[in-house]
C-alpha cells in the first residue's frame, strides 16, 4: 500500500487493502512474525483488519468516496480506530463543505 500511496494511486491502495482483508484470517492462522507470536489470533486479526479498514477509509476520503469511507469506518472492528476515523471523516467533510453527504441519522451507531 505504501508504494501505491507514494505514487498517489489511492484506488490501487484501496483495492489492495480490500484484497488483504479477504486474506487476514487465513494469514493469521498460519505463521505469524516473531514479535506478534504472543498475541491471540483473534486479537491479531482484529488489529490487522482495523488497520486495513482505516486505510480503506483514508484512501476513500482521498478519492472523495464518502459513502465508502463511512462504510469502512463502521466495518472497522477496532473501536478506538473507529472513533478516530469518524472524527477525521467529519473533519474532512466540514473542510470540504460536503456535510450533506451522509444523513445525520447514520451517526446513531456512535
Amino acid at each position: 500500500m505504501q508504494i501505491f500511496e507514494q505514487y498517489k494511486l489511492s484506488e490501487g491502495a484501496r483495492q489492495f487493502a480490500h484484497a488483504a482483508l479477504e486474506q487476514v484470517d487465513e494469514a493469521v492462522g498460519g505463521s505469524v512474525s516473531d514479535n506478534l507470536d504472543d498475541m491471540n489470533p483473534s486479537n491479531l486479526s482484529a488489529a490487522i483488519k482495523g488497520r486495513l479498514w482505516g486505510n480503506i477509509c483514508k484512501f476513500s476520503l482521498d478519492m472523495e468516496l464518502y459513502s465508502d469511507a463511512y462504510c469502512a469506518i463502521i466495518s472497522n472492528p477496532d473501536e478506538e480506530s473507529k472513533t478516530s476515523y469518524m472524527r477525521r471523516f467529519i473533519s474532512v467533510l466540514c473542510e470540504r463543505k460536503v456535510t450533506q453527504v451522509i444523513p445525520l441519522q447514520s451517526f446513531s451507531t456512535f
